[in-house]
């Protein structure tokens, strides 16, 4: 779904980013290089300028930081996407601190999260995180 997703972006105009916090660098950007979008659009390709892509061990609010100084797009009109919700690498919760509409997306990023974060920002959502709603079970006692 993360393809159809992507694929949106491009037929919209959407600015897309990469942020990853990992130590292997050179090999994640042959992989944004190989994932392709559409016949002429791979995933570096989208992201456009080599600012919009961070990818390095660090904080995604570093990463974030990093964007925010090569765009000027403020923290604000941002929706960050990502399946760390809190802990030791609480992604949504730290980039949320800054101001950007933050979406937990536990299983990747699907169309539901995609329409619940486009929503959300329409609605004026900033600042916060949009978890999943796990329904809860009632088992009887036997």
């Amino acid at each position: 779904e993360a393809l159809t997703v992507l694929q949106e972006c491009e037929r919209e105009g959407f600015k897309v980013a990469v942020a990853s916090r990992t130590n292997k660098g050179a090999w994640a950007r042959q992989l944004l290089k190989q994932v392709k979008i559409s016949e002429t659009t791979t995933l570096e390709s989208l992201c456009g300028d080599p600012d919009m892509i961070q990818i390095f061990p660090a904080d995604k609010q570093e990463h974030l930081k990093n964007l925010q100084q090569a765009t000027n797009i403020p923290y604000s009109e941002c929706i960050f996407f990502d399946d760390a919700l809190s802990g030791r690498y609480g992604n949504c919760e730290r980039v949320a601190k800054l101001g950007c509409l933050s979406i937990h997306t536990p299983d990747g990023l699907t169309i539901e999260r995609w329409r619940t974060g486009l929503d959300a920002f329409a609605n004026g959502k900033r600042g916060i995180v949009i978890q999943v709603q796990i329904p809860q079970i009632t088992l009887p006692c036997i």
